[in-house]
């Protein structure tokens, strides 16, 4: 009888023990893909992006380049609209075609736009508060799933929230909410960057 306990008792230590190691190797995944985004020198993408005014939807295919300061966005389709071109710097931007300045419209009450959307996917997943985590299956892919609270906005109303793939960390897909509604979604069909800490482009 002792050593049937004592079996079990040694069984029930192991099982423990082994999931605190998975558990340990989810937030090492997590801070080394978020460590990656912090050293970001440089990316670029395609995407496609449909941005929800609520009354109105629109979508529209992009292609984007840049670092976490800097970057520029043209999009591709609809013929209407391609070669909208846009640049950011520093958290401030202007949209252009053919050469003209064009508006973008906001999202919420405090400003959010479709042309903020890209810099501010990159800088919360660089700095931004971790709300949630796990593991979810996009066009049959193990993705990592992040949520983010957007720190331009107080008490979490607006969140970011990304997929990334699993081994690179490449964006696979990306939405920002407000008030609990996602305004904004980004699904990449192609995503490489760049970060300073092996200075080794990542291709997903």
């Amino acid at each position: 009888m002792r050593l049937r306990m004592a079996a079990l008792m040694m069984t029930l230590l192991l099982l423990l023990l082994s999931g605190c190691g998975g558990g340990n190797e989810t937030v090492s995944q997590d801070a080394r893909l978020r460590q990656n985004y912090a050293g970001l020198t440089s990316f670029t993408g395609v995407a496609r992006v449909t941005a929800d005014y609520g009354d109105k939807v629109y979508q529209y295919d992009i292609s984007v380049s840049g670092d976490l300061s800097s970057g520029t966005l043209e999009v591709l389709s609809p013929e209407t609209i391609a070669g909208t071109g846009f640049s950011w710097s520093d958290g401030g931007g202007v949209m252009t075609y053919e050469e003209v300045s064009l508006e973008t419209g906001t999202l919420s009450p405090d400003g959010l736009s479709p042309a903020d959307a890209m810099p501010l996917v990159l800088n919360t997943l660089a700095t931004g508060k971790q709300l949630a985590a796990g593991e979810e299956t996009i066009d049959g892919e193990k993705t990592l799933f992040l949520e983010l609270a957007n720190a331009s906005y107080q008490e979490e109303t607006s969140t970011v929230c990304v997929w990334l793939a699993q081994e690179s960390g490449a964006l696979r897909r990306a939405e920002i909410t407000w008030e609990g509604n996602t305004v904004i979604t980004y699904s990449f069909t192609e995503f490489s960057y760049t970060f300073d800490r092996s200075n080794q482009e990542t291709e997903g």
